[in-house]
């Protein structure tokens, strides 16, 4: 078996760092460290940093005796070995690790590792209400729901989500709009936002929490109005405790940075008919942080 990465566990189910195993590929922060590690053969082999610009090994350590003292570019891999090591983002760009089998031929594919800048957004909850009903959403539980949508992208892709008025903001529409609401309607989105104030439009993105949705011919815990800044959501009546409030608005939120849906049998966030993960894979990565 020639050299291959194996990536460690590094937290409960679900708990993803922007790493994709099929494309192998690992997103790193400038200045922040995620963990991989590489087991050999009999043979044992070598590890390479393909541009040192970019990240440097650290941390480097192996249940066998090392020959010769790893660098922060060159690790000189033991035979019948596992090698652990954190990849250090040193500044923003994109690179690869490449393993060499005892003979100095490359095992393919070498794994891309994509060094990233904080990219920064900001958002604005509404709390929708009409003249029949209002959101179900306890202003309480929201904090909770986006932290949990703030680490989904932090963690993966360095996109830094934050709430540009602490507490949001109230919604009134004067007229009835509908129980199902369905927002892809012309005239119930134009009132949703004629309402709306207009400082609420200060942040790059429009959260409208709200009761009930539906689109034509299902049912729908959010719709996101892909080229806008605006999304909304509903509260299925689980709570901030449970699994699919975030995933719903991270969901949303994806498709407000340009995600579309991706249908993968391992699942995904931006999975269509169920979000069973937060998993983010290599080309969301990179079209949610450009950087």
């Amino acid at each position: 078996m020639a050299p291959k990465f194996v990536k460690p566990t590094t937290g409960p189910l679900g708990d993803f760092d922007g790493f994709d195993l099929e494309a192998s590929y690992q997103m790193v922060p400038v200045g922040e460290s995620r963990f991989m590690s590489v087991v050999t053969d009999a043979q044992g082999g070598t590890l390479r940093v393909g541009n040192p610009q970019f990240v440097s090994l650290k941390a480097v350590r192996s249940n066998k005796v090392f020959q010769g003292s790893p660098t922060p570019t060159l690790v000189n891999l033991p035979a019948d070995s596992t090698t652990t090591f954190e990849i250090f983002g040193d500044t923003s760009g994109r690179t690869t690790l490449i393993l060499e089998d005892s003979s100095g031929k490359p095992v393919d594919p070498p794994l891309i590792v994509s060094i990233k800048m904080p990219f920064r957004k900001s958002v604005n909850f509404c709390f929708l209400a009409d003249i029949r009903r209002s959101s179900s959403f306890d202003p309480i539980d929201v904090p909770k729901i986006f932290s949990r949508v703030k680490r989904t992208f932090l963690v993966q892709s360095n996109v830094v989500l934050d709430e540009q008025k602490r507490g949001g903001f109230n919604v009134n529409v004067p007229k009835d709009l509908g129980n199902p609401m369905n927002p892809e309607l012309s005239p119930v989105f134009k009132a949703v936002v004629d309402a709306t104030p207009t400082e609420a439009f200060m942040s790059d993105f429009i959260v409208y929490l709200c009761w009930n949705l539906v689109a034509p011919g299902k049912d729908i815990g959010g719709v996101a109005f892909q080229g806008t800044t605006i999304c909304f959501c509903e509260d299925d009546g689980r709570g901030s405790g449970g699994f699919f409030a975030s995933a719903v608005m991270a969901h949303e939120l994806g498709h407000l940075m340009g995600l579309d849906h991706f249908q993968h049998a391992n699942g995904g966030l931006m999975n269509k008919a169920d979000i069973s993960s937060s998993r983010l894979f290599q080309f969301e990565i990179d079209t949610v942080n450009p950087t």
